[in-house]
């Protein structure tokens, strides 16, 4: 029979990269016809299904929209900031000085937008127009270049990309996270009757050798229970950082 692992601490990814990785070593060992083909055809359509969700919730970020509102958002940071950036030449000294005070607060947010991801991307511009927003300071300094409609274009840019970015992972997530643990189950359960099946054919046919299917099923289970070990090792020394810091 197969080693014993903890199929629930697989992470998604790794939980279908096993499975795909049983099913491969099985008709690699076994031309069609022998008696575990049944097992393991009714295991594909299963990692087929997984993978796909998988993926689909791997690409709610390339979506059309996402990446229209993005760029409307990114536009009108870089054209105000460029603007701003203007102004800290003018000729005119509040203008000037103005323009400095606005200049401070994009230079102490630091970091450019377009490296940042798109959760860390809203997060900034939140921080920085919730700062711009509460600073009476500043407050002066936008009306005075005469900035308002810059600022609420880019806080109605983001407010926009947040909300359908959001929905889209909530809806992704949500709906995606119930399937993929719904097959999961119904694979593990299709993987433990391989396993017996596999022991069941060797007792009832001795002559059925299926030896090296169960070595080679083994060295994989060996290789995910060591990542499983490896992260729950892990976990405790955080957990026990955490537990001297505090």
């Amino acid at each position: 029979m197969f080693k014993n692992i903890y199929l629930s601490r697989l992470r998604h990814e790794e939980h279908v990269q096993f499975m795909t990785e049983v099913v491969k070593t099985g008709k690699e060992l076994y031309t069609t016809g022998n008696q575990i083909e049944p097992y393991i055809k009714a295991m594909e359509p299963y990692i087929t299904n997984i993978s796909n969700l998988l993926n689909k919730r791997a690409n709610v970020e390339s979506s059309i929209d996402l990446e229209n509102v993005d760029l409307r958002r990114y536009e009108a940071y870089v054209g105000l900031k460029l603007l701003v950036e203007g102004y800290t030449n003018h000729f005119d000294e509040i203008k000037r000085k103005s323009a400095e005070v606005l200049m401070s607060y994009f230079k102490n947010k630091g970091g450019c937008l377009r490296k940042l991801n798109y959760h860390e991307q809203t997060t900034y511009i939140n921080n920085l127009l919730n700062d711009l927003e509460t600073d009476k300071l500043v407050l002066e300094a936008i009306n005075s270049l005469n900035l308002a409609v810059w600022f609420n274009e880019l806080k109605i840019a983001n407010t926009t990309f947040e909300d359908i970015y959001m929905y889209s992972i909530d809806r992704n997530d949500t709906n995606n996270a119930e399937a993929i643990k719904n097959l999961r189950l119904k694979l593990n359960l299709l993987y433990s009757k391989l396993n017996y099946g596999v022991f069941a054919l060797s007792v009832v046919n001795v002559s059925t050798n299926y030896s090296e299917f169960i070595i080679s099923v083994n060295d994989i289970v060996t290789f995910y229970d060591n990542k499983i070990k490896v992260r729950r090792a892990n976990s405790v020394v955080k957990e026990f950082e955490l537990a001297a810091i505090f």
